[in-house]
């Protein structure tokens, strides 16, 4: 019998890891101004593995590309956590254990993001590139109210992603605040392009699934 649970929690996580792993030569952008570390197609794909329940099989992932030095500055944390907030706007619960989590992601995490970057030497004097850290708290508000969409969960989620990722790199890495300024314009963009990415792949894997559900679904009745 066709398990739709278990095929999205095992073969899609599973399927997205694997479009990862070959995608991840295909470069989106370089990183905050550097030419030797870069988003590849990857950087999209894989917090998707959270909305299938995958998240066991993504923090293996990640911890065997640790284990290879090939996660040297940020251990997969930003992705996991982007994955980890997909997961929970997926969730079939709306219980208090999920809101509390929702909370957390959306609204505890980019404020503390927001708050190392503004207390950091360099951060403090480009305060307004951390001001994208906002848009997972409205969001989060939205949500609240009852207006929820796949789009504005992959948008929170990539914003989650970036808070984590540009706080780590601001500790890591040397950088001038007008650096960090002229990159605001091409954050919009980058992040804008990975949300409609995320959630266009979403609905496509969503249906594949659907549909491998019902195909298996119509061969039962005709053998039956």
């Amino acid at each position: 019998m066709f398990d739709q649970k278990a095929y999205k929690k095992i073969i899609v996580p599973s399927l997205i890891i694997m479009l990862a792993l070959i995608t991840t030569g295909i470069k989106f952008s370089f990183v905050w101004g550097t030419q030797t570390s870069s988003f590849s197609i990857a950087s999209m794909l894989l917090p998707l593995a959270g909305a299938f329940g995958g998240l066991i099989q993504l923090g293996g992932f990640f911890f065997a590309k640790s284990l290879l030095g090939l996660n040297a500055v940020t251990f997969g944390i930003p992705t996991f956590f982007s994955a980890l907030n997909w997961s929970v706007a997926t969730s079939e619960k709306r219980n208090a254990t999920n809101m509390l989590l929702g909370g957390t992601l959306q609204v505890l995490i980019p404020l503390a993001c927001m708050m190392l970057f503004l207390t950091h030497s360099i951060g403090g004097q480009a305060g307004l590139y951390s001001a994208y850290w906002l848009i997972p708290m409205v969001i989060f508000k939205l949500q609240l109210f009852g207006i929820r969409s796949m789009f504005l969960t992959a948008l929170s989620s990539t914003f989650i992603a970036h808070a984590l990722g540009s706080v780590m790199w601001l500790y890591y890495a040397p950088m001038a605040p007008a650096q960090w300024l002229a990159l605001i314009p091409v954050v919009a963009l980058e992040r804008l392009a990975f949300a409609l990415g995320g959630y266009l792949t979403y609905l496509a894997l969503s249906a594949a699934v659907k549909l491998a559900a019902s195909t298996y679904s119509k061969k039962l009745k005709n053998h039956a």
